[in-house]
C-alpha cells in the first residue's frame, strides 16, 4: 500500500486495494506469452487457439461464481486463477521443466530470499509505514542487499548487461 499511495494519485486510492490481488498476473502473462512463442515455433497454433478459448470460458465461469460473493476481489481472483491455469497448461505443452537449469536456480537460496524479503518488508512497513517514499527506498535496499548476500547475483551474471570490448567479427559473403 505505501508503494501504491506513492505511485498513484488520490483519486485512485479507492481502487488500490485490488492491485495486490492482481500482482501475479504480469508474471503469468509473460510466461504464457513465452510458452506461446515456443508453441508457434513447434507449429501448434491450433493448441494455442483452443487453450485461449478454454481460458476465456474458464474466466467467465469463475467470474459468475466468484463476483457475487467477493465483488472486485472475486473478479481479480478469477483473472489470477485463469492466467495461472493458462500458463501452467501451456508450460506443460512445451515441457518447460526440461528447459530449466535446476541447479542454477538455487532453490534453497530462493526460499531463504523469499522469507528474508518478506520479513524485511514487514519490519520496514512496521516502522516506516506512514512514510511511503522511505518505505519504498528501505524495502528496495533490503531486497537488493539480501539478493547480493545470498549470492543469487554474481559479477558474471551482470557481465552480460555491459557492452563487450572485444571486436565483433564481421561476416562476409562469398561470391
Amino acid at each position: 500500500m505505501p508503494i501504491l499511495s506513492l505511485l498513484s494519485g488520490p483519486k485512485f486510492h479507492d481502487a488500490a486495494f485490488i492491485i495486490p490481488w492482481l500482482a501475479p498476473v504480469p508474471l503469468f502473462f509473460l510466461l504464457w506469452a513465452a510458452f506461446n512463442r515456443i508453441l508457434l515455433a513447434m507449429e501448434r497454433s491450433r493448441l494455442i487457439g483452443g487453450l485461449t478459448l478454454a481460458a476465456a470460458l474458464l474466466n467467465l465461469v469463475l467470474n459468475i461464481l466468484l463476483v457475487p460473493h467477493f465483488q472486485e476481489r472475486g473478479s481479480a481472483l478469477a483473472m489470477v486463477l485463469t492466467m495461472a491455469c493458462l500458463m501452467t497448461v501451456t508450460g506443460v505443452a512445451v515441457r518447460a521443466w526440461l528447459w530449466i537449469d535446476w541447479r542454477g536456480l538455487m532453490g534453497r537460496r530462493l526460499a531463504i530470499l523469499f522469507l528474508a524479503v518478506w520479513f524485511g518488508l514487514w519490519v520496514v512497513r512496521l516502522y516506516l509505514g506512514s512514510h511511503p517514499f522511505f518505505c519504498l527506498l528501505a524495502g528496495g535496499l533490503w531486497s537488493v542487499a539480501t539478493i547480493v548476500l545470498l549470492g543469487l547475483v554474481r559479477r558474471e551474471d551482470l557481465a552480460v548487461l555491459t557492452p563487450s570490448t572485444e571486436p565483433v567479427a564481421m561476416a562476409t559473403e562469398e561470391a
